[in-house]
């Protein structure tokens, strides 16, 4: 099942924020900062990341609940440089992760993206 926190009309360049429920768990995708275009990446990284958090929080759950983060990158050089806000908001979690690096990002302000994933507990 798949809650749309936020639709977006098809050809729109805005990033649609959306919330998975399944068997699996919850999976949170579309998170980017609302003023790329002012940002740069690691300020993106942590508007995301705030999102994330407020989110989060919508479904009863804290990044200590986050199994997995995706980051989707555009420009690899750049990333970097949000290693000391990763460090600090993961630096006592373990998240496993996975970088997948993209030819460009719709629109070209956007320099990063993320999905947080909360596994389900077992039955």
């Amino acid at each position: 099942m798949v809650d749309a926190l936020h639709h977006t009309p098809f050809g729109s360049s805005a990033p649609t924020l959306r919330v998975e429920h399944g068997p699996a768990g919850v999976r949170i995708k579309g998170l980017r900062s609302s003023s790329a275009p002012t940002q740069t990446i690691a300020e993106q990284c942590a508007a995301a990341l705030d999102m994330g958090v407020a989110v989060l929080a919508q479904e009863g759950l804290s990044l200590k609940d986050v199994t997995r983060v995706v980051y989707i990158i555009a420009d690899a050089a750049d990333f970097p440089s949000c290693f000391p806000t990763l460090r600090h908001v993961f630096s006592h979690l373990s998240p496993s992760l996975t970088l997948m690096w993209v030819k460009s990002m719709t629109p070209a302000a956007v320099k990063i993206e993320l999905e947080l994933c909360v596994e389900a507990e077992p039955a």
